[in-house]
Parts: structure tokens; sequence; C-alpha cells
């Protein structure tokens, strides 16, 4: 073959792989920029902590291990996107919506073992004593219908740190994809891995989201070495979910 030829292909090639890259970055980054709508966070008033995820006009799941650290005064503002946890700090901010909590609903089992990394029976839902505004920037996510398979897209929304210092409380939104169980070290039959290329790190009791359907929450620590997350399926807990939302759905 002409090497002319040869070269024309080969540039053929890259230009459609990179494309192809291109387009997919841009479907992540649609993504999580309409996933975010899904959030509210814990707050003081000063400072965000517990991303929450609306799962109905008065409702909102979130992770036990998190909100067992923060129960005293727990408000919640959605409407937002945060970039650092001062509450002064992010967009939208004439769109939020404040809301205090007259409920909180433990997983009868919840362990959050002291001392431990590790956490059981980890959700959670709080319950609004105001109905939410749902519109443009406030949405309710979907919960799973069926457990997740291997290669979904994902996002996974939380806060910074490089797990080895003291880290700037900094929000972060990446694609995140599930793979095979193989590839996390330690998992549960409530857990399933999912694996990200960030460069940082999020910290657990982050929640991970699939268009608009919350499939689970990270589970304990740092990634691996390789970025796979250990991740609380949802699907699995969809039992007390939804009894905890009764009597308002």
């Amino acid at each position: 073959m002409d090497s002319n030829y040869i070269y024309i292909y080969i540039l053929l090639v890259f230009s459609i792989g990179k494309l192809a890259s291109s387009k997919n970055i841009e479907k992540n980054q649609r993504n999580v920029n309409e996933d975010v709508k899904y959030l509210a966070f814990v707050t003081n008033g000063d400072l965000y902590s517990c991303p929450c995820v609306i799962i109905s006009e008065r409702h909102l799941l979130a992770s036990g291990s998190c909100i067992r650290r923060h129960e005293r005064g727990l408000e919640i503002i959605a409407g937002v996107v945060p970039h650092t946890s001062d509450t002064n700090d992010t967009d939208n901010d004439d769109e939020r919506a404040m809301r205090k909590i007259s409920k909180i609903k433990y997983h009868d089992q919840f362990v959050n073992q002291v001392r431990s990394i590790r956490i059981h029976n980890s959700f959670v839902i709080l319950t609004l004593t105001d109905s939410l505004p749902i519109g443009n920037n406030i949405k309710i996510a979907k919960l799973p219908t069926k457990d997740i398979e291997i290669n979904d897209e994902a996002t996974i929304h939380g806060w910074y740190q490089t797990c080895t210092i003291r880290s700037p409380p900094r929000f972060i939104n990446a694609p995140l994809t599930v793979v095979d169980s193989s590839n996390c070290s330690r998992i549960d039959k409530d857990e399933f891995c999912a694996s990200s290329e960030m460069t940082e790190k999020i910290i657990h009791s982050s929640p991970v989201i699939v268009n608009g359907t919350i499939i689970g929450y990270t589970t304990f620590g740092c990634p691996s070495l390789n970025n796979d997350h250990t991740v609380t399926s949802v699907y699995y807990y969809l039992s007390f979910i939804k009894n905890a939302m009764k009597p308002f759905i």
C-alpha cells in the first residue's frame, strides 16, 4: 500500500477517535450539569456539608454516616451549585430554597463502626417541614427500577480530598463507570464497584447518579490506587427507602 494512503488512513482513524472522545466528554459534562439539579446540601448557615439527593418534594436520601455527624440544627439548601463549602460560593444563588428537617429515619441496622472506615446499611431518609419548589434548578431524582449493569455511565458528586493531607473543601462532579465487582478489593452483597479517571479524590458519602436516577452512595474512604470506588446500592435498599417515605407517597 502506498505510504501516502497509509498516512491518510492513520490520520482519519485518529481524527474519528478524537471526535468520539470529544463527544463523550461533552455528553458527560451535560449529564454532570443536569445531575447537580437533583442535589441538596446540609448546612449550618455558613457551610455546606452532606450532599443529599431529592427523591420527592418532601424527602431527601443521604448517607447516614454524614448526617450522624451533623444532626444538630439540620437545614438543607437546594437549587444551588456549590464550588466550595462556603454557602456564599455558589451558582444559581438567587434560586436557592432552604428547608428545615422534621424527621430523620436511619436504617434499623445502620452501623458506622467506631475507628473504622467501613459503613453498613448507611442510607437515611430526611423528611422536610415544607415541600421544595420543583422547577428548572430543583428536580426530583428517580429511584432505580432495576439493578445496575456493568458499563453504566454515572456521575459522582462530592467533596475533594487528597486522602493523605487535609484538603480544601471543594465540591467536584465527575464521570464514573460501573465495572466488574472484582475490581474492588472489598465488596459486600449490597455494594457494586465503579471506576473513575479522576486525579483528584472524592470522599465517601457521595451520591452516584445515572441519567437522573440515584443508584448509590460511595461507601468508605478514598478510592483505590486505580480509582475504583465501592458504592452502596440504592436498589438493594428500595424497600427501606419507600417505607421511610410514607405516608407521603
